[in-house]
C-alpha cells in the first residue's frame, strides 16, 4: 500500500529563472500560490486568452494562481495556440523579444512595446487600435516567415544604411513594403 500525502491548502510558487523556457502549451496552472517569470526567462502560452494580471474566473489563461503574477519587461513572450489568441492583460507593455506562432491570430489587449526581436512565422496581428512599436532600430530586429500586422506599426530606425520591412495590411491581405534610407 502506498502512503499519498494530501496537498490541500499548500502553497506552489513557481518561477521561471533566465534562460528557462516554460512551454504551457494549453496547460493551466491553476494552484494558490505565485508565478514569476524573471528577466531572461521565456513563457509560450498556448491558451486563448493569454496571460492575464489576475484571477478572471474562467478566462484566465495560462497562469491562474491565486497570488501574485509577475511577468518581467525584459523577459520573452511565444504565442502559439491553434485558436484565436489575445494577449492579455498580464503580458507587460514592454517585452524583449515577442513571438507570434499561431495560425488563428493574435489580438493585442494593451499596447506592446518589443525592444529586442519580433519573431512573425504564423497569423496576423490585429492591434485593435493598440500601439504596436518595435524599439530595436536594427533591421533584423523582425525575423519574418509571414504574417500580417492589421492596425499600425512602429519600428524604429539606425542611421545606418539599411532596409526595413513593414509587413501591414488588412485581415485579407497583406500589403508589405520595404522602406530603405540612405541617410
Amino acid at each position: 500500500q502506498q502512503n499519498w500525502r494530501k496537498f490541500s491548502n499548500t502553497r506552489l510558487n513557481y518561477t521561471v529563472f533566465s534562460g528557462a523556457i516554460l512551454d504551457m502549451g494549453t496547460s493551466i496552472i491553476d494552484v494558490s500560490g505565485t508565478f514569476t517569470l524573471n528577466d531572461g526567462g521565456g513563457l509560450i502560452l498556448g491558451d486563448p486568452y493569454g496571460i492575464t494580471s489576475s484571477e478572471t474566473g474562467l478566462t484566465g489563461g495560462n497562469i491562474r494562481v491565486t497570488g501574485t503574477r509577475t511577468f518581467s519587461t525584459d523577459a520573452d513572450y511565444t504565442y502559439s495556440g491553434s485558436t484565436m489568441q489575445v494577449t492579455g492583460d498580464g503580458l507587460p507593455t514592454t517585452v524583449r523579444n515577442f513571438t507570434t506562432n499561431n495560425p488563428s491570430g493574435i489580438t493585442l489587449s494593451s499596447d506592446l512595446n518589443v525592444t529586442g526581436i519580433l519573431t512573425m512565422l504564423d497569423g496576423n496581428i490585429s492591434t485593435a487600435g493598440n500601439s504596436f512599436v518595435l524599439s530595436n532600430s536594427s533591421a533584423a530586429a523582425l525575423s519574418y516567415t509571414s504574417v500580417t500586422v492589421v492596425g499600425s506599426f512602429e519600428r524604429y530606425i539606425s542611421q545606418k544604411i539599411q532596409s526595413y520591412l513593414f509587413p501591414v495590411g488588412s485581415a485579407a491581405r497583406t500589403q508589405s513594403f520595404i522602406v530603405s534610407f540612405s541617410a
